[in-house]
């Protein structure tokens, strides 16, 4: 994975060249970048997983109905090897990599969202 191939997945779905790749520390089992053009940041995800978004697909779109902050998914498909993910970036912290921060009480509220 390189950022030669994030810049030709980003150009196949926005039909522009990015002005900025950043690789981020995030992501499991994957790879994650910081995208941005036109002062619009995205985040590209890729991996070679076949199925390796389904679910992340399936839980923005239930989160996003639930009136939180979530990004939402513009692009997914298959670009050579890899599957990917384009989605909105939100400015703050990975909820993986806060998550296990968070007292019992906030992870209470964040499991109650899901009880609907």
């Amino acid at each position: 994975m390189n950022t030669n191939i994030i810049s030709n997945i980003f150009l196949t779905c926005f039909h522009e060249v990015p002005l900025s790749i950043q690789r981020c520390g995030v992501g499991i089992g994957n790879y994650v970048y910081i995208v941005e053009n036109n002062n619009t940041k995205y985040i590209v995800r890729c991996s070679m997983d076949c199925d390796a978004y389904v679910d992340t697909i399936y839980w923005l779109n239930k989160l996003s109905a639930l009136d939180i902050p979530t990004s939402k998914v513009l692009f997914h498909g298959k670009y050579e090897k890899y599957n990917y993910l384009i989605c909105t970036f939100l400015e703050g912290e990975d909820i993986g990599l806060v998550y296990q921060n968070l007292s019992k009480k906030e992870k209470r509220k964040i499991n109650n969202l899901f009880l609907i």
